[in-house]
Order: C-alpha cells, then structure tokens, then sequence
C-alpha cells in the first residue's frame, strides 16, 4: 500500500506545478528585416498616463532590456538612432470567488487484508467571500528610427495578475524583448 502512495501523491504534487505557470500574451510588428542595434532614447507619450516616477521605472525596464540586446541607451534625443515610446494601459477585475474555508465532512471506509478503501463528503459552510483584485497590465512598445520617423519594430505584452502594474512591467519588459525580434504579425503566448 505504501508503494502505491507515493507515486500518486508525487504526482499530485507534479500537477499542482504544472497549472501554477502563468502566461502572457506577446504581439510583434516589424518589417522581416534585420534591425541593426544603436542608440536609442526611451521616451513616454506626451501627456504621460502615469506619474514621472511611473514612467521613469518603466522606461528603464525597457532600456535594459534594449542594453541587454546591444542597443546603447542615451539621454540625449539628438544623439539617438532610435526613438522608442513605451505606455502602460492596466485595468482592474475581480476575481472569482472564493469558497469558505471551513467545511464538514463525513467518511467512512472498509478494509480486508491488505487493501483497505476510504470515502468522504465534504460539505462547505459559510458561502463563499469576493474573490481577489486581478489586474490586467499592457506594456506597448514602439520603436522607430529617428533620422525618417520610420516604424521599425512595435510590440505588445499583456499579463494578468494579483500585483499592481508597476511589479509587472519589468517582467513584461523582458517577455517582451525575448527572441528579439520575434514572429511578425502573432499573438504567442509566453510562459513564465
């Protein structure tokens, strides 16, 4: 009997891990040609939707994430090959909710040598309680090369989760820019 426990609890520990992932969803634009990496400025939209610290955060979050890839981040506008515009939308939902805590529950069982067999029923008590704030945040980035004004890469990530947006950004940041440049025109989504 013991031996038959323990692959059935290890796999209930394993399907536990399997569904705790969480994903995003990642769309990417550009035009299927290579992007040769210089510098670029990392600017938000005028008039900013968050505060300047907000904003700030983010900004850098894309920069390393652009450093990371070879870009050079500059603080000066005129010396930059790049122009990359970065804006955070969130919202917020509540989640589903949750049952209570504490319930009662009746079992019995019967047994003949070596094998023994078990039942219960649980019944909740209490009803249920409102569920978690979830908040759904997008970071949008658009980069485009200075000299022409012209696009040359756009991308979108967007995650859901129980934290406000500004934890999310720099993990969205790098979802985003990973396999730079990635496939055009796709929504794929990335576990993390």
């Amino acid at each position: 009997m013991k031996k038959f426990l323990v692959p059935v609890f290890a796999a209930i520990g394993l399907s536990a891990c399997a569904t705790s992932s969480q994903q995003a969803d990642i769309t990417r634009f550009h035009v299927n040609q290579p992007i040769t990496a210089g510098k670029v400025y990392v600017t938000s939209p005028e008039p900013l939707n968050s505060s300047v610290l907000e904003a700030s955060a983010y900004n850098l979050a894309v920069a390393r994430e652009l450093q990371r890839l070879g870009y050079v981040s500059t603080a000066e506008r005129d010396e930059a090959t790049y122009i990359a515009t970065v804006s955070i939308l969130s919202n917020q939902r509540d989640g589903p909710p949750k049952r209570s805590g504490f319930s009662i529950g009746l079992g019995g069982g019967f047994g003949s040598g070596n094998v023994g067999v078990g039942t219960s029923v649980q019944v909740p008590v209490g009803g249920t309680k409102p569920g978690n704030t979830i908040t759904s945040t997008t970071l949008n980035v658009s980069i485009v090369r200075k000299a022409d004004n012209a696009p040359v890469w756009e991308g979108r990530a967007t995650m859901d989760s129980l934290n406000g947006p500004a934890s999310d950004v720099p993990k969205l940041a790098n979802l985003l820019f990973r396999d730079f440049p990635g496939p055009s025109g796709q929504t794929v989504k990335v576990r993390y």
